[in-house]
């Protein structure tokens, strides 16, 4: 008779959480997610659940602001050798009421032109304003 005698399983404490990838799917607004879920992290300051959550929230705002917009639709005028074409597509909306996720979209637009003026969006020490009511809506994701 033989015993066979297993090793201990290594247990990870919560300091050493391994980061879990968000999966955004493939549809319209999932690289919008991606770049909110990136992008808040640094620029709030937000755990990975709380700039997920707000990613879909984004997304689930900016989807419903433009669910009943037509687009104008355009084909490029030539046809390269392969029977290829340009199409576009474009659309916009005016009059929307902003909401606090889409004030998230417009503020990490504006950090992100900062960018494309010399300033290191990633390492600039961005700080909210506490007495805003946009950070209570920030710490309440």
């Amino acid at each position: 008779m033989s015993t066979i005698v297993e090793s201990p399983a290594i247990v990870k404490s919560s300091a050493e959480a391994v980061k879990v990838e968000v999966n955004f799917g493939a549809g319209r607004y999932s690289p919008l997610m991606q770049s909110v879920y990136n992008q808040s992290q640094v620029i709030f300051k937000i755990d990975q659940k709380q700039a997920e959550k707000l990613a879909r929230q984004v997304a689930a705002d900016f989807g419903a602001a433009m669910k009943n917009i037509v687009a104008e639709a355009k084909i490029g005028k030539s046809i390269n050798k392969d029977g290829q074409v340009t199409l576009s597509e474009a659309s916009k909306v005016k009059g929307i009421t902003c909401t606090n996720a889409l004030f998230a979209m417009q503020t990490l637009s504006w950090c992100s032109d900062a960018g494309k003026h010399g300033f290191l969006w990633g390492k600039t020490q961005w700080e909210l304003n506490p007495d805003a009511p946009f950070s209570k809506y920030l710490a309440d994701l």
